[in-house]
């Protein structure tokens, strides 16, 4: 019997994993020239893909560390109601009700979910705005989460802010 032949499954499987690893590192690759990979991987980040599909198909790709990262958390809302711009004085500036700022390596949104600010953010009575920023060769992603105490936890209300 020929051991050196691979089995017809055995083959299929194989095809696939070079498939689904030539696909990470094609995705990988073209980020920095392709600004729809770039908006993608960023929108991971920040937990605001549009659906919980496109999210779980993107988990595979690598984290990227060369995304400049910050969040603010804020007393007072930096978004218009009507027009959902981020007010100028967050361009590079810290507000004067900016109570924490800070940069991370990647997955900004952990302040929310379940990094260390989070704790801060259960005990005032008052809403709060977390707002997180990523930027990467020109493209920025801001999002604002409006995040409110109720009694031991809190609810979040996420907007994302697209700039012109």
């Amino acid at each position: 019997m020929n051991t050196n032949c691979l089995h017809p499954e055995r083959s299929r499987t194989l095809a696939f994993l070079y498939l689904f690893i030539g696909g990470i590192a094609a995705w990988t690759l073209l980020m920095p020239w392709v600004p729809a990979i770039t908006r993608a991987s960023m929108r991971r980040f920040h937990l605001v893909t549009p659906s919980f599909a496109l999210w779980a198909i993107a988990q595979p790709m690598p984290s990227m560390y060369s995304f400049a990262n910050t969040f603010d958390v804020r007393t007072s809302s930096p978004v218009t109601d009507e027009m959902m711009v981020v007010d100028a004085a967050y361009a590079g500036v810290r507000h004067p009700d900016c109570l924490h700022r800070e940069y991370v390596n990647h997955f900004p949104c952990q302040v929310v979910t379940f990094g260390e600010v989070r704790l801060g953010l259960c005990r005032p009575v008052e809403p709060r705005w977390v707002v997180t920023s990523s930027m990467y060769r020109g493209q920025r992603l801001i999002v604002v989460n409006e995040v409110t105490p109720a009694g031991n936890r809190f609810e979040v209300l996420r907007h994302e802010v697209d700039l012109p």
